[in-house]
């Protein structure tokens, strides 16, 4: 019989086991330590260790689970996980992937500079011309496209100052734009996620051109130092944004300080915090709790207008038909799609109009059941490990490092959902992507793409620069 005292020892084991995923292969030069992978396997840390906490021990329960709903969420949770990372172990990306996402315009010396003021542009734009002058179709996919400038600013900013580190002008310029993209990240909706890759491209960009596997332990030590930090950065952002939802107050200059005041308290108390169930509840959000409840909805063979069982492939449904505008929607095809995190909370009060975050789980058991947990395993493990070796063969493509910055906070929320919504994020982030490096090209020219020639085996695996080290099996450039 399973029940709420499995569900804690499923969360230590969760948070542990996903720690050492991340740490052990980093130790052991086996996997570099900023990777979609270990940001899928952080992300789990609170959507499926903290999450199942605070379903134990704070969350009210959306339904009524039976011992069967925790037996299968641990089941499809397992396989799901050994799935992912079997799969990533054993895949290898194709050449024409990996040289796809290498390629880059020539270099510039003001080729930085150009795309971070034209990333800044498309921010303006979108903020303060689409958002008054509607065009259909149009204004939606520059609304969608646009944030991703934030990100994208950013790392070309702090990449100039990087490889100009003697001149103060850039380093001034690299702080403006630093807080202008801050902004903008906070005024375009999702702020949590644009703000997180603005300061994720700062550490990805260091890591990947400065660490590598240089000094492991000491990267180690400074990454728990920068998790730390954008923990607290995020906390005060987060108890900022929601002041006014948590103490029913109003949302004042005045108030807001009271809160910010309280944060270094609750960080010097950080044991007591990190042991405290509202603190979980808030931490890792719903997740699991929504899983159990899909879980439950399954089992009682639930079948309303927003929720079917089984709605076989739902989320590839839901990306193939997202591009056409409702008002182009045939009627004969029926309704068009709906998120699951979307329809989730009709079932229990048809007036929700908000997103939760079903899990993996919790969509797997949607869509089909066990043989769904396999093949999402296989999705993003073959999604996450393309990534990987994209920018392990070109780690000073400043674009791809954009790319790379403005990914990972999609990657890290997978593991919550809704899958559909973060894997559209990504589709426009890539499009985004696409559309600089054009322009870059336009301006400048292609970089001439050197052969991709396969690595050495284990035996004698070549240091790249930094004194970084590429796995076997990844493919790098011959000169």
């Amino acid at each position: 019989m399973y029940g709420i005292d499995s569900l804690l020892i499923f969360a230590w084991i969760t948070m542990l086991v996903c720690t050492g995923l991340i740490v052990f292969p980093y130790l052991a030069r086996r996997r570099h330590l900023i990777t979609s992978m270990n940001t899928f396997l952080v992300g789990c840390i609170p959507f499926a260790g903290s999450s199942a906490i605070a379903c134990a021990t704070y969350q009210q329960h959306y339904g009524s689970y039976a011992s069967y709903d925790y037996t299968k969420f641990y089941v499809l949770f397992v396989l799901f996980m050994v799935t992912l990372l079997a799969t990533y172990a054993f895949w290898r990306p194709q050449k024409w992937i990996l040289g796809y996402f290498s390629r880059e315009p020539a270099e510039a010396p003001m080729l930085p500079i150009i795309s971070a003021v034209m990333a800044i542009a498309m921010l303006v734009f979108n903020y303060f011309v689409a958002t008054r002058f509607y065009i259909p179709v149009v204004n939606e996919l520059i609304a969608q496209v646009s944030p991703a400038g934030a990100i994208f600013a950013t790392m070309f900013a702090f990449g100039s100052w990087m490889r100009n580190r003697d001149n103060p002008l850039m380093f001034a310029g690299f702080l403006a734009v630093l807080v202008v993209c801050m902004v903008f990240a906070i005024m375009s909706g999702g702020g949590r996620r644009n703000l997180l890759g603005v300061v994720m491209a700062i550490a990805v960009y260091y890591y990947w051109n400065e660490l590598g596997f240089k000094k492991r332990s000491r990267t180690i030590l400074a990454g728990g130092a920068f998790t730390l930090a954008v923990f607290f950065f995020m906390t005060a952002y987060n108890q900022v944004r929601h002041y006014n939802v948590n103490t029913n107050s109003d949302r004042t200059f005045e108030n807001a300080m009271q809160v910010l005041a309280e944060l270094p308290n609750r960080m010097l108390h950080l044991g007591e915090t990190l042991t405290d169930e509202r603190f979980h509840n808030r931490f890792g959000q719903d997740a699991v709790n929504c899983s159990l409840f899909v879980i439950s909805l399954e089992r009682q063979k639930v079948q309303t207008r927003d929720l079917k069982f089984p709605t076989h492939f739902h989320t590839l449904y839901f990306l193939v038909t997202n591009p056409i505008p409702r008002s182009l929607w045939p009627g004969w095809w029926g309704e068009k799609p709906s998120a699951l995190g979307y329809n989730l909370p009709k079932y229990i009060n048809p007036r929700f109009k908000v997103n939760w975050g079903p899990g993996i789980v919790g969509h797997a058991v949607y869509e089909g059941g066990f043989y769904m947990a396999i093949f999402y395993g296989i999705l993003f493990a073959v999604m996450f490990r393309n990534f990987d070796a994209a920018i392990e063969s070109s780690p000073n493509n400043l674009f791809l490092l954009s790319f790379t910055a403005a990914i990972l906070p999609q990657v890290m929320m997978l593991s919550r959902g809704d899958i559909g919504i973060v894997l559209l994020n990504v589709v426009f982030v890539t499009i985004y992507f696409v559309v600089m490096r054009r322009i870059g090209y336009f301006l400048y020219g292609r970089k001439k793409v050197r052969r991709l020639v396969p690595s050495p085996g284990p035996s004698g695996v070549p240091a790249g620069r930094g004194g970084q080290a590429r796995p076997a099996g990844l493919p790098h450039r011959s000169r």
